[in-house]
């Protein structure tokens, strides 16, 4: 009977040692599986997310290049303007070389002066 009894002691005892390990392992499998679960929650809150700033991103950098087109669209604006302005006084300038040339539309006297003065005449 003694001999049964510390077999059986010993198998209860055998068990306890076994269901603690096992119970230990578990602990440390289920602490592992949280932690992965808290990594996938917080990895499907970033993909719901990330689509925005995106969109966020995508549409700053769109009202950028908006900008710099508007920013050029306005310098060729004033260039072409400036353009036209340099052609008008061109045509003035040669409008007035061409007077003083000929002698046209210059103050009253200013050509009897000149003819006057000048040799030969």
């Amino acid at each position: 009977m003694k001999v049964l009894a510390a077999i059986l002691l010993l198998g209860l005892l055998g068990t306890l040692v076994w269901e603690r390990s096992s119970l230990r392992r578990l602990k440390a499998q289920n602490e592992s599986l949280r932690a992965q679960q808290r990594e996938a929650d917080r990895l499907g809150i970033e993909m719901q997310v990330l689509p925005k700033l995106w969109a966020i991103a995508d549409l700053a950098g769109k009202r950028s290049d908006n900008i710099e087109l508007l920013r050029l669209r306005n310098e060729v604006r004033d260039l072409r303007a400036q353009q036209r302005e340099a052609g008008k006084l061109r045509m003035d300038n040669q409008r007035l070389a061409d007077e003083l040339r000929t002698g046209t539309n210059l103050p009253h006297g200013t050509a009897a002066a000149e003819q006057a003065g000048s040799p030969g005449k």
